[in-house]
């Protein structure tokens, strides 16, 4: 079939839709509104799309008030109304649409318009899941684990995620992974771990398949991490660190920061790669934007023995300009100590001051601390006693904190 001919044969299926939809079909309204919805065939109009499913939902059809329920709560199209979302649910959910209970549930259990009440929420999420629904099992899972309105019950979470996990869901098979890694309410099982990771590492395990900019499917970017552990460290398989860099890479690709350390730590280390300090300061630096501690510290400490750095004049500012994470109090309290001991900078009493500033203004004791102890020696500052003090009670207030 053609271009031409498909989008005649789209157009042709929205003018039948529109026409049974005028006379009142619950059916073709619902799918009407879908289309608007969604952007299927027509232009995406959420009015429109309101429009039509709330001409079916007052005729009863239980999709069509789910999906009113779904704008309302998100708001789209329409203003936010947790309580009009709750009304249309619960129409639909009484009509044991499988979707709309689970929602329902998922009110109750976040407290969303709703006094938080997990009693209502297992019991919504029960109806759900008896039907199929994955979220409602992953649900169920997480509320027995965690003896949240049930007593306390690692069989039953078990056999809710195994429901959840048969079908597909990364979530669930993940979890599954990990209880059987750590020996979470199970025997300790590293085989089975890899197997649940394994799942869920693979993107076809997905009900959406996430696609990136590349076109390359994604998988779930833990389990991706916790396969590269097991390969790293010979853990319910044999030690290939080839396959820990890929499945490292899957899921540092995707954002996990602790992925992005352990290539840092590979590459850095030259632990079944090549040693690169290059390639290593690029994965520190990304896992080091999301705020990670870590590898925050590991690039301060290239930076103090010039790893990675390829002009010997390199200023800490043009080190770390690409970084989001200087706003970091802990990083700034390091990178003061770096002018205030002269380490690798020279020494810098004003500078390290200044830094010293902005990490004990985000309540870092270290910083507040020395702070003290620079104004009460007098130690590129002008000795001031008061001042010392201040620094001083803020640093044991934030001591307190913690």
């Amino acid at each position: 079939m053609s271009f031409e001919e498909d989008e005649a044969a789209k157009n042709e299926d929205v003018l039948q839709c529109e026409m049974a939809a005028e006379q009142g079909d619950s059916d073709a309204q619902y799918r009407l509104g879908l289309m608007y919805d969604r952007g299927k065939g027509v232009e995406r109009d959420y009015q429109k799309a309101k429009e039509w499913y709330e001409k079916s939902a007052e005729q009863g059809n239980r999709d069509a008030q789910c999906m009113l329920g779904v704008m309302y709560n998100r708001g789209k199209g329409v203003d936010q109304d947790y309580q009009k979302a709750k009304k249309w649910y619960e129409k639909s959910a009484e009509q044991g649409d499988s979707d709309a209970q689970y929602r329902l549930g998922e009110m109750y259990y976040r407290g969303e318009s709703v006094e938080q009440d997990y009693q209502k929420a297992i019991e919504w999420f029960e109806k759900s899941a008896e039907q199929g629904s994955r979220d409602a099992q992953c649900m169920l899972g997480l509320m027995y684990y965690d003896g949240e309105g049930v007593e306390q019950d690692y069989q039953k979470a078990i056999e809710w995620y195994e429901n959840a996990a048969v079908q597909g869901e990364d979530f669930a098979q993940c979890i599954l992974g990990e209880m059987y890694y750590y020996g979470k309410a199970v025997e300790k099982d590293l085989v089975k771990a890899v197997e649940w990771f394994s799942r869920a590492a693979d993107s076809q395990n997905h009900r959406t398949i996430r696609v990136n900019e590349k076109g390359v499917e994604l998988g779930n970017s833990d389990a991706q991490y916790y396969l590269g552990l097991m390969y790293c460290r010979g853990e319910g398989v044999e030690k290939d660190y080839q396959k820990a860099k890929e499945w490292f890479e899957k899921s540092a690709e995707q954002g996990n920061r602790d992925a992005q350390c352990r290539l840092g730590s590979m590459y850095y280390d030259g632990e079944g790669v090549e040693q690169d300090y290059q390639k290593a300061k690029y994965w520190f630096e990304r896992a080091a934007d999301q705020g990670d501690a870590f590898a925050q510290q590991e690039l301060i400490l290239m930076y103090e023995n010039r790893q990675g750095i390829e002009q010997d004049n390199l200023s800490v500012k043009d080190f770390f300009k690409n970084t989001v994470w200087q706003e970091d109090a802990e990083f700034q309290y390091h990178i003061g100590d770096m002018y205030y001991r002269g380490l690798v900078v020279e020494q810098d009493y004003k500078k390290a001051k200044c830094w010293y500033e902005k990490s004990a203004e985000q309540d870092n004791f270290d910083a507040q601390c020395r702070l003290g102890s620079m104004y009460y020696d007098g130690k590129g500052v002008e000795k001031d006693y008061q001042k010392a003090k201040e620094w001083f009670n803020r640093a044991i207030d934030s001591m307190q904190l913690f």
